[in-house]
């Protein structure tokens, strides 16, 4: 809520983004960069990598 985040992505299983979203402030959608509906529970961080970058 101080501004010290200048941009967000934000990683979760499809449902509970769904319900993330309702929450949403104001100030975190101004930095919301994006959003990938996916489980990565248990991925590597290559595999992290390459679904950011697909998004």
């Amino acid at each position: 809520m101080d501004g010290r985040i200048e941009s967000l992505l934000i990683i979760a299983a499809p449902r509970s983004l769904g319900e993330m979203r309702r929450s949403y402030h104001t100030k975190l959608q101004d930095v919301l960069v994006g959003e990938i509906d996916k489980v990565l529970t248990g991925a590597s961080e290559d595999e992290i990598e390459k679904a950011i970058s697909a998004a």
